[in-house]
């Protein structure tokens, strides 16, 4: 199976409307980033509540956060190396 190149990959996306793995990996970013921001969100509105139930899902929530901004970052350097920029 021939390699293409990321020129020759956008050529077919536009001519076969197709998706790109540049594009799906968009894709994939920005809902990476969405749930981070939710969970984020979430977890500051658990601290800010207090009591018992920050005492048990606080840390959850802040490893849930570090897990998904993880990610994103490691789908953004790959999306980067792919594209040879």
């Amino acid at each position: 199976m021939p390699v293409l190149q990321p020129h020759l990959c956008a050529e077919i996306h536009h001519a076969h409307g197709g998706v790109t793995v540049g594009s799906l990996g968009t894709v994939i970013l920005l809902v990476l980033m969405g749930i981070t921001s939710i969970v984020l969100v979430g977890g500051i509105l658990l601290m800010a509540r207090g009591g018992e139930v920050n005492r048990k899902y606080g840390n959850k929530m802040m490893v849930l956060r570090v897990a998904f901004q993880a990610a994103a970052l490691a789908v953004m350097a790959l999306l980067l190396l792919l594209s040879g920029k």
